[in-house]
């Protein structure tokens, strides 16, 4: 078990401790909530939130030009509550931040510092840490009161957020400012461990003052909570653990115990031994192009699985990287047996299983294995195009997206556009990487160029989000994708992508986003499951090395798991349903030094299970890890299938067969009712074709993606038809 979890754990070479955020200001103008902040309600009274102070009579900052600024307001029914919730961070010992108010007298309102070690958004998961009326949190209501509210000890060396809560109907205004999360017990530094038979000795440095710790030691391989309790240490900053078991791996984490009681973050951990190396095995995986046995570099193939098989006893998945390049890491010293298979894309044989027994006379050593696949069975032309968020939408705000046309086939694919379709009622371009023009005013034509065989073009597009009240929260923006090439595809039923992106008011950084949304439709096709990782550095050092865990639900056919983008260079491992992502040497910057840089993201989807229902749902939960720091756990997206045609009539109105499809001159439609009416709409909406029979001449059409609305006795329903 202790050689598998060597394996699992990939790449873990540094330590970096994410401190508390310094004081926080509100300055960046227009920009509220700040990065990793949260604006959240209790759906009472949503016209009013929290927001950046204006200036003004009422939005007076304590310091600098801005403050957080909650308004009043009256409600016919309930009492609103708002918050402001802060980034997950390790607990603090303290809150610090200066209050005011507007009004002389007490209107009635309630004022609250809160705190939650789980989900964010669960408004019932939050504990009080201190509670006022008006008059108690600002005696001088128009005067900024500076507030101390004490963190209990339980909550220290945990991932928490703290929230900052007014609860009122025609009560007072709050502004709070210069917000600030101090621990005033200095942590421990250098903590060193020397490990001899049973017996392992821990030492460390301390401030001046500190002539006290709690020490704790547990097996290497168990997770660490936080709440645990140690051994109290007391003069010499050193304790030696005895009967331990020879040859275990073992990890001791330290903090300060203070002399006015008050009790510092867990400090570690600092293994017994050291579980991580630097061996290596990298390789290609490139393909023979002319039937000459050879392999040329140049012709590689990225983004496909390879089953690895260490020892016999361990076996994953990893991923060729958009170089066609794989790295396995961790490789114990001497003698190891390396199996590896390749899975192919559509038009190669089957591989044989590689297999090579390769020597690591140390632990800095890099082995090469590349793999060439003999020349392909047959040439196809075929792209395929994703167009996927990789932000949450705001109004007021810039959603990203990723748009990713990929060549399937083992031809170049020339001249690759993509027609992207956008509610320009709703939003405005803003930038896309690649050169576009506009054609209409809901479209433009997106130039991607020859993408090589197995290659793909990733282009960041980027648009304008209008301001309430065009958008609320709640409403969607849809976006359709059409990608062409000069040759005929093979396969057009991957040449469009439609997106319907659901408004949010603020969003975590750090999240799982589904893009098919809270309800997928049920169809006669298995349709893929698009999911975005996202995370963002909030500490105030550089992450050298993150790592994202992640389980796939049960729903879902983990065989068909592949990923589509990611943000960074990364490694990716599966086994079974479990996902490991790998960011070496990422050096992710802070959100304080360079908030636009903090961000990363990794996108993949999957197939649902064949026997997938109605009413089945699925879930996912990500954890984040940030060098040594505890895991950042996301919020769960949920998913609910469900079936597009409920009753009889749409049943039998479902019965059409339309064929060919992809069609070139005619379309037959074939069903038991009688067709009344058959309109054929292109992607913009815009009726193209009339008819009342079921032979349709489409000669006319120009090659794409339509929309065919059948209406018969029975019913009516909307096919896609592709015209080629």
């Amino acid at each position: 078990m202790k050689t598998k979890l060597l394996y699992l754990t990939l790449l873990l070479l540094s330590f970096t401790i994410n401190a508390q955020p310094p004081v926080e200001g509100f300055e960046d103008a227009g920009i509220f909530p700040p990065p990793g902040w949260m604006v959240l309600d209790n759906s009472i009274g949503p016209a009013v939130q929290w927001n950046q102070a204006s200036g003004g009579p009422t939005q007076i900052p304590y310091q600098g030009s801005y403050a957080a600024y909650l308004s009043r307001e009256n409600v016919g029914v309930g009492i609103p509550e708002d918050w402001l919730v802060t980034p997950q961070m390790m607990a603090s010992e303290k809150i610090r931040f200066f209050s005011r108010l507007t009004l002389g007298g007490d209107q009635g309102s309630i004022y609250r510092v809160m705190i939650t070690t789980g989900d964010p958004t669960d408004l019932g998961g939050y504990t009080v840490l201190q509670e006022w009326t008006e008059l108690e949190i600002n005696p001088d209501q128009t005067t900024y009161t500076e507030k101390v509210v004490d963190v209990p000890s339980e909550y220290l060396g945990q991932q928490v957020r703290f929230a900052f809560v007014m609860i009122a109907d025609n009560g007072d205004r709050w502004l709070i400012d210069n917000v600030s999360f101090e621990v005033d017990c200095a942590p421990p530094t250098n903590i060193a461990v020397d490990f001899e038979g049973s017996i392992a000795t821990a030492s460390w440095e301390a401030e001046e003052g500190v002539d006290e710790w709690e020490v704790y030691i547990m097996p290497g391989y168990q997770t660490f909570v936080g709440d645990e309790e140690g051994i109290v240490v007391s003069g010499e900053p050193s304790y030696t653990f005895i009967g331990l078991v020879e040859d275990e791996l073992y990890k001791v984490y330290v903090r300060a115990i203070c002399s006015d009681d008050s009790i510092g973050w867990w400090m570690g951990p600092t293994y017994t031994e050291t579980i991580f190396n630097d061996n290596t095995i990298t390789g290609t995986i490139m393909y023979d192009s002319d039937g000459d046995n050879n392999c040329d570099e140049a012709n590689y193939i990225p983004s496909i699985p390879i089953l690895v098989n260490i020892n016999g006893d361990f076996i994953f998945y990893t991923y060729t990287n958009a170089e066609g390049e794989y790295t396995l890491y961790n490789i114990p010293e001497g003698q190891n047996s390396i199996t590896l298979q390749p899975l192919l894309p559509q038009g190669f044989d089957d591989v044989p299983v590689v297999s090579e027994i390769l020597t690591f006379e140390g632990t800095d050593i890099e082995h090469v294995l590349d793999v060439c696949v003999p020349q392909y069975d047959e040439a196809i032309n075929d792209i395929r195009v994703t167009f996927l968020p990789t932000n949450g939408a705001q109004p007021g705000f810039y959603p990203r997206y990723s748009l990713k046309v990929r060549n399937m086939g083992i031809l170049l694919a020339e001249n690759v556009t993509v027609t992207l379709d956008f509610d320009e009622e709703r939003v405005e371009v803003n930038e896309v990487d690649n050169p576009y023009t506009v054609t209409d005013e809901n479209t433009i034509l997106i130039s991607l160029g020859d993408i090589p065989p197995f290659g793909s073009n990733i282009s960041e597009v980027k648009f304008y989000a209008f301001e309430p009240p065009v958008n609320e929260v709640g409403d969607q923006l849809p976006y359709t994708a059409y990608a062409s090439m000069n040759a005929t595809d093979d396969d057009m039923t991957n040449n469009y992508y439609t997106l319907n992106q659901t408004l949010v008011n603020s969003y975590d950084p750090n999240s799982v986003v589904v893009a098919e949304g809270d309800l997928i439709p049920l169809e006669d096709e298995i349709k893929d499951v698009h999911y975005t990782i996202n995370f963002q550095n909030l500490g105030t050092a550089p992450a050298v090395n993150i790592k994202i865990e992640n389980d796939l639900d049960a729903n879902f056919d983990s065989d068909t798991f592949e990923m589509i983008a990611s943000s960074h260079n990364f490694t990716v491992a599966r086994t079974g349903e479990h996902l490991e992502f790998q960011f070496p040497n990422i050096n992710l910057p802070s959100s304080l030094a360079d908030e636009p840089n903090s961000h990363g993201y990794v996108i993949y989807k999957v197939k649902p299970i064949t026997t997938i229902q109605e009413g089945d749902i699925v879930n996912n939960t990500a954890d984040i890890y940030f060098d040594f720091n505890s895991a950042i756990i996301t919020n769960t997206a949920t998913s609910e299938f469900y079936d597009v045609l409920m009753n009889t009539d749409n049943h039998r109105a479902n019965n059409i067969l339309i064929y060919p499809n992809p069609a070139t001159d005619k379309i037959y439609i074939q069903t038991e009712s009688i067709i009344q009416k058959v309109l054929i709409y292109d992607i913009n909406g815009r009726l193209c074709l009339t008819s009342e029979t079921t032979t349709i001449d489409v000669k006319s059409l120009n090659s794409g993606l339509y929309f065919t609305e059948i209406i018969t006795s029975v019913g009516k329903n909307v096919y896609k038809l592709i015209k080629q």
